[in-house]
């Protein structure tokens, strides 16, 4: 679903966020509070998750990221709210 896409604004200010860390996208270890409250209110919020889950149906989806970290990902914000308000089960898969 590309609307559940960060914008670039959004991905601008999380790396602004990593570099006062000293973090990298593949290094950093949770999404900033900033970040996590933009993507909530401007894309989680405003997103028709039911039509995901009626395209997840009966499978059981997986969610690729590229950080190492599940929570430093936009993907685990969209996970939770499935278990939230769908009742989907998180699981997070590690090398």
């Amino acid at each position: 679903m590309p609307e559940l896409a960060p914008t670039t604004a959004m991905r601008e200010a999380q790396y602004e966020a990593d570099a006062a860390k000293d973090e990298g996208k593949r290094s950093r270890t949770v999404l900033s509070e900033a970040y996590v409250e933009r993507y909530t209110e401007e894309i989680l919020d405003r997103a028709d998750l039911g039509k995901l889950v009626r395209f997840i149906g009966r499978s059981t989806p997986a969610l690729f990221c590229v950080e190492r970290e599940a929570a430093a990902c936009h993907r685990s914000l969209v996970a939770a709210r499935l278990a939230r308000d769908h009742d989907f089960r998180i699981v997070n898969l590690r090398a």
